[in-house]
């Protein structure tokens, strides 16, 4: 529908999308881009990314920003003089080594036209140079895909309770005010939340 998209993502909701829709979904270094008025979630991972044409939008957005500067000074060593574009090169890949790791992410594209596309853009990739190192497997893969077992899912909700107040503080219009507020708001609006879950659940069904 567009040529180009910004969203946040901390854990997936820029580079799943993209994968789902076939198109390039890239997200920066945390600190390349300003999060400032991002909803905060996790620091170590909140970052802006950008959709298809992904280097010209993100030499549009990297740079200092005071309202994130701690993040922003320390990923600033990774931004080149002249930005990112004159590392175009269509004879890049070549030599390039690229590890596939098909276990366990084959499974769910398992009797999928996906795996066809998936082995057309490997062989790509060996044409045009490309060193592919192919069925790598990762150590304690199954404890690293279980958000609990790793210390994700903790991680996530502590970092959240630790940097939401300051987010609800700088909004300039808004009936919440802390985490506390959220809480209460949630307690107070159960129908409110029973009938947007409805609409997501029809939503879906549509689709």
């Amino acid at each position: 529908m567009v040529a180009v998209s910004l969203g946040t993502e901390t854990n997936g909701s820029i580079i799943c999308p993209a994968d789902h829709n076939s198109v390039i979904g890239f997200k920066p270094t945390v600190g390349l881009t300003s999060r400032a008025g991002v909803i905060p979630i996790s620091p170590r991972q909140d970052s802006v990314g950008t959709v298809s044409d992904a280097v010209y939008v993100l030499d549009a957005i990297v740079g200092f920003d005071p309202r994130d500067s701690q993040a922003i000074e320390e990923a600033s060593k990774f931004i080149p003089n002249g930005g990112y574009k004159q590392f175009f090169n269509k004879d890049g890949l070549t030599g390039k080594r690229l590890g596939v790791v098909r276990n366990p992410f084959s499974y769910f594209y398992n009797e999928s036209t996906a795996i066809l596309a998936f082995e057309a853009h490997l062989n790509t990739l060996r044409q045009r140079g490309a060193i592919l190192v192919d069925n790598l497997e990762k150590e304690n893969i199954d404890i690293i895909m279980d958000p609990n077992e790793c210390g994700e899912s903790t991680a996530l909700l502590a970092e959240l309770k630790l940097n939401i107040n300051g987010y609800l503080r700088e909004l300039t219009s808004s009936p919440v005010r802390s985490l506390a507020d959220i809480i209460a708001f949630n307690l107070n609006s159960s129908d409110l939340r029973r009938l947007m879950n409805m609409d997501r659940k029809s939503l879906w069904h549509q689709r």
